[in-house]
C-alpha cells in the first residue's frame, strides 16, 4: 500500500476541511454504556472512566457547533425484533440492559445534547444501518462524518467503513474512542488508517476547528 497517497489524500481532505461540512457523531456516550451497572457498562465504563474521556469529546462537540457544524448523538437499543444472526446481536436479545425506551439509552449530559443537536437510535453495528442519518447529512450538505465513541472494533469501525461505501469522509479522532481493551482499540485504529480518510487526535480537529486544544 502506498502510505504517501495515503497521506496526500488525508492532507487534501483537511486542507478543505470546513465547520460547515461536518457532523461529529458519538457513538453510544449513553447511560447503559458509560455508567458502571449489569451487562455491556460493566465492561465500557471503567474503561471510559479511566480515561476521561468526556470532557474531551465534549469539547470537540462545542467546537464543532461553534464553527456551524453539526453534533449527532446515537445510542444503540435493543427490543425483541433483534435479529440474532450472530453472538453479538444473540447478546443483545438476551440481555435487557440497553432495551429501547429506557434511560439506558439516555445521552449523558457531560456530551450533550443541545437543543440543536440530533439524537439518534440503532439497532445494528452500523450507525448508517436503518437509520436517516445519512440523508441528515446530505441535507445540509455535510460530507465530513467524525466519529467518537465506542467501541472502535465494533460500532465505529462498522460505521467508518459503511460511511466510505455511501462516498462520504469518515474522520476518527483516536482518543475519543475506545474498546474493550487497548488492544482491541489498536488494532481496530490501524484498520481505519485504510478505510478512514483520516485518523487523527482531537487536538489535531480542535486545531482546524478553532477549539481549546491541550498544551
Amino acid at each position: 500500500m502506498d502510505r504517501s497517497r495515503l497521506a496526500a489524500a488525508r492532507d487534501d481532505l483537511l486542507g478543505a476541511l470546513t465547520g460547515s461540512r461536518v457532523v461529529a457523531v458519538g457513538m453510544h456516550w449513553q447511560r447503559g454504556i458509560v455508567s458502571p451497572a449489569d451487562g455491556i457498562g460493566s465492561v465500557f465504563a471503567p474503561v471510559i472512566a479511566r480515561a476521561g474521556v468526556l470532557p474531551r469529546v465534549g469539547e470537540v462537540y462545542a467546537a464543532t457547533r461553534a464553527a456551524g457544524g453539526q453534533v449527532a448523538h446515537v445510542a444503540v437499543c435493543n427490543d425483541d425484533a433483534v435479529i440474532a444472526n450472530c453472538a453479538i446481536y444473540s447478546h443483545a436479545k438476551e440481555s435487557s440492559a440497553l432495551r429501547c425506551g429506557t434511560d439506558a439509552v439516555e445521552v449523558v449530559p457531560e456530551v450533550g445534547p443541545a437543543a440543536e443537536d440530533w439524537v439518534l437510535e440503532h439497532h445494528r453495528a452500523s450507525v448508517f444501518y436503518d437509520t436517516d442519518l445519512e440523508q441528515r447529512a446530505r441535507r445540509r450538505q455535510s460530507d465530513v462524518v467524525v466519529f467518537t465513541g465506542v467501541a472502535t472494533n465494533v460500532a465505529v469501525e462498522s460505521s467508518v467503513r459503511d460511511a466510505s461505501d455511501r462516498g462520504l469522509f469518515a474522520v476518527v479522532l483516536s482518543d475519543c474512542c475506545l474498546a474493550a481493551t487497548p488492544e482491541r482499540h489498536a488494532a481496530a485504529l490501524k484498520n481505519l488508517e485504510v478505510f478512514a480518510a483520516a485518523v487523527m487526535t482531537s487536538d489535531e480537529f480542535l486545531a482546524r476547528m478553532g477549539g481549546p486544544v491541550r498544551s
